[in-house]
This record gives C-alpha cells, sequence and structure tokens, in this order.
C-alpha cells in the first residue's frame, strides 16, 4: 500500500476516532480528486460540488464508521462518491453513453484549475498509463459506471470471458504498479 493510501486511511481512521480536524485535512489531502470524479459523473461542477460536501458531511457525522482500516481509504471514498452520483443521475433519469467511456480514465486524471495533478501523489496516472485503451474501457465500465461483467460483455459485443480477463489482467497491472 503506498504512503499517500496510508496517509488518507489514517485521516480517516482519526475521523473514526473523532477528531474534528481530520475531516479538513482528509478534504485538503483528496478532494480535488474526488471532485473530478463527481464532475466526471455528474457533468456539472456546482452539483459535484454540493455532492462532495454532503459525502464529507455525512463522513464527519457518521464518524466514518463504516471505514475499515484494512481496506484503500481512496477506494472507499471513490466507492461513495460514484454511488452518490450514480444515484442522483438515476434520480434524475439521466443515463450515461457507453461511449463516452473512451479514455474516461485518463481524461479524469488530467490537471486541475491551478494546474495541480490531482493524482500525482498516487501515482495513478502512471499505473492507468501502462494499460491499453480496451483496458481503461473496461475498468471504467465496471467500476464506474457499476456494471456487471455481463453487462459490459454485453453492451462492447465481447465474449464474458473475454472481459473477465480484460479486467482481471488490468487490475494486476495497476496493482503491481502501485505496488511498487
Amino acid at each position: 500500500m503506498s504512503k499517500d493510501i496510508k496517509k488518507v486511511n489514517a485521516l480517516i481512521a482519526r475521523i473514526q476516532a473523532g477528531d474534528k480536524k481530520a475531516p479538513d485535512l482528509l478534504f485538503a489531502e483528496i478532494g480535488g480528486l474526488l471532485l473530478n470524479v463527481a464532475k466526471k459523473y455528474l457533468y456539472d461542477k456546482s452539483l459535484a460540488e454540493d455532492l462532495l460536501s454532503d459525502v464529507f458531511l455525512e463522513l464527519y457525522s457518521s464518524g466514518a464508521k463504516t471505514f475499515d482500516s484494512s481496506f484503500n481509504g481512496l477506494n472507499w471514498l471513490f466507492t461513495i462518491v460514484k454511488n452518490k452520483a450514480y444515484h442522483y443521475n438515476l434520480k434524475e433519469g439521466k443515463t450515461v453513453n457507453i461511449d463516452e467511456s473512451e479514455g474516461f480514465l485518463q481524461n479524469f486524471l488530467k490537471t486541475d484549475e491551478n494546474g495541480d495533478s490531482a493524482v500525482e501523489n498516487v501515482d495513478l496516472r502512471a499505473a492507468l498509463d501502462t494499460l491499453s485503451t480496451e483496458e481503461n474501457r473496461m475498468l471504467y465500465l465496471k467500476f464506474w459506471e457499476g456494471l456487471t461483467v455481463r453487462e459490459i460483455a454485453k453492451a462492447v459485443g465481447l465474449p464474458k470471458s473475454t472481459v473477465h480477463g480484460l479486467i482481471k489482467g488490468a487490475l494486476k497491472k495497476v496493482g503491481k504498479f502501485l505496488d511498487e
């Protein structure tokens, strides 16, 4: 586990322990990255900012009770943001075209308004650069859109075993890169 992921986990643990300053520190650490994720789902910066505020308010008020520190806190927060955005879009009747997934992971890793890379510290950009376009697309559909392997296979017109293999291979590549 990278030192940056450990730092995120430590901040979440501080929230669990009742530290009132920890949510602000956590936001300063990864708020820009989570905002980029929310913007990719909601296509509206103000809605994404509201969603992120809701996530941090819930995190603060709940004391992050559902977080298990043996897991990756950054992925946990990605999932929370993604699910909240998904539910908002579902409620509003908005859908995402699968063709928009092309290059999504690379696009969401671009720099913010200040020119700072949102994920320099976790090496995710470099890890995703090692993946093919098809592998990036499969990860997007699986983890950002929440589709099952069967649904992905049907949507892209590939056999289920091929989709499963692409996802598994991509995760191995990213995992190896991040473990280095």
